[in-house]
């Protein structure tokens, strides 16, 4: 059999900020992403299927803009955020990106889902 390849995207980070041009105002916005930990498995030669995360805020939604760190294995860009930037309040798909050129081993990666307003 083929040996297994392992991509984890170990953490997502949320961080609030404001930028220059729209400075967040007097108010508590809190972010939360569920799970905060995702795992893919698969076969050398297979893709594994997308998971996604559900990204929220409170009191209202914000947008937001995802950025991927990768700290382990090569930073090809094989982990994929789907929409990368949006609205809180929201499902955000992540995946494999060309799983099949990938040598067996494990990957991993963090995700940062910043608040941009």
């Amino acid at each position: 059999s083929k040996p297994a390849a392992s991509f984890v995207a170990a953490s997502l980070w949320l961080a609030l900020f404001a930028s220059a041009s729209q400075p967040v105002q007097a108010q508590s916005v809190t972010m939360a992403a569920s799970p905060t930990t995702l795992q893919f498995t698969t076969t050398a030669g297979s893709t594994p299927a997308a998971q996604s995360v559900v990204l929220t805020s409170t009191p209202n939604a914000v947008a937001y803009f995802a950025s991927v760190n990768y700290t382990g294995g090569p930073s090809t860009g094989w982990l994929q955020v789907q929409p990368v930037s949006g609205q809180t309040n929201s499902t955000v798909g992540l995946s494999i990106a060309n799983a099949s050129t990938l040598a067996a081993g494990t990957y991993s990666a963090q995700v940062t889902f910043l608040a941009t307003s």
